[in-house]
């Protein structure tokens, strides 16, 4: 004799129709279809909300990505990197208000150029 073959739906369409016909508990149902009660009731629930549908199976995958930043931050961070390329005389001339001690503000560095 073949081995019976369903698929996932068909057996989860199965339960839903077994326990909505009231055939048996939940607990005996679950426990012959191999599921925990949990299953047995998330199925359930499924079904009264979004009908057939709601037994298909669902992506497992995370609707948001951990690591994901918002593209303004990123497209932030490229430009401060692209200044930091630059070297750090440059990158202080080209941002406001750099503070003392960077640029052409006078310091030792500037004084031992203006010797050699």
């Amino acid at each position: 004799m073949p081995w019976k073959e369903t698929c996932r739906m068909d057996q989860r369409t199965q339960f839903i129709a077994r326990v909505l016909a009231g055939e048996d508990e939940m607990t005996g149902l679950c426990r012959e279809y191999g599921i925990s009660r949990k299953t047995g009731y998330k199925w359930l629930g499924r079904y009264l909300s979004e009908g057939a549908a709601g037994l298909r199976e669902r992506s497992h995958a995370p609707l948001r990505h951990g690591q994901a930043h918002n593209v303004g931050v990123v497209q932030a961070v490229l430009e401060l990197r692209a200044l930091a390329a630059l070297g750090s005389e440059e990158a202080a001339g080209e941002a406001e208000g750099a503070p003392s001690g960077y640029g052409s503000s006078g310091g030792e560095h500037d004084r031992r150029l203006a010797a050699a």
